[in-house]
């Protein structure tokens, strides 16, 4: 499911900052929602992280922020997961090129694979084309941009 107000009320918005989606696994009828008043790449990523507890039999809500670490053995899991569905780290590295320019290779690759630029850095990162220190700067600093987007008033596609 994915809606992006509570029930039928299009004046109560779901906030992205408050949660992205949750997971109810029930053996007959499992369930994934989804905030649809996040980007579509954020949903994206959202719902292979949600099928990712259905999978694991596991009932969840994801409600972090995206700039967040997490630190439970089942969301890093849930996260690489995504990750590698998304991303394929063998695709990953086929087009993924080390000496181009970061920013035209986020955007190119972020374009290619259909997701956000954060998912590209981190791919990026796993593959071992950003150490932590410079991976983390540059997860921030995109951040930045994108949260200066949408100040601006500008469409955010790709968060």
């Amino acid at each position: 499911m994915v809606s992006g107000v509570v029930g039928s009320n299009n004046r109560r918005k779901l906030d992205p900052e408050e949660f992205r989606g949750f997971a109810l696994a029930d053996p007959l009828a499992p369930l994934v929602f989804i905030n649809g008043a996040d980007t579509k790449a954020a949903q994206m990523f959202t719902l292979a992280h949600e099928l990712a507890h259905v999978w694991l039999g596991q009932s969840a809500l994801s409600d972090v922020a995206p700039v967040s670490s997490p630190s439970h053995a089942t969301e890093i899991w849930c996260n690489r997961v995504a990750a590698e569905l998304l991303v394929p780290l063998a695709a990953f590295r086929e087009e993924y090129q080390p000496k181009a320019l970061l920013r035209s290779d986020l955007d190119r690759l972020a374009r290619s694979f259909k997701v956000s630029a954060l998912v590209i850095l981190r791919r990026m990162h796993d593959a071992g084309g950003l150490p932590g220190d410079q991976f983390w700067r540059e997860y921030r600093r995109e951040l930045e941009r994108l949260q200066a987007m949408t100040t601006a008033g500008g469409a955010v596609t790709s968060t």
